[in-house]
């Protein structure tokens, strides 16, 4: 007889990086932008830059960033 394991991800983190890991990417600057792609709209994902550099804000402090460090590319 077989068991089936099933795993209930709970937490808002946890459930973020599950759809980053489905989004994947080749590198890290291909998963950030396949990432920014899959969770916001184009002109919103335009006033971010990796720095913050300029007008725009940092993404390399945003919660995404967080969980893309979470896995590996």
């Amino acid at each position: 007889m077989m068991t089936l394991l099933t795993i209930t991800i709970t937490t808002p983190r946890a459930i973020q990086i599950t759809r980053f890991a489905l989004v994947g990417g080749t590198n890290a600057g291909n998963m950030i932008r396949r990432m920014l792609s899959a969770t916001m709209a184009n002109r919103v994902a335009c006033i971010f830059n990796w720095a913050g550099k300029g007008p725009k804000r940092a993404f390399k402090d945003t919660l995404m960033q967080d969980c893309r460090t979470s896995l590996r590319c």
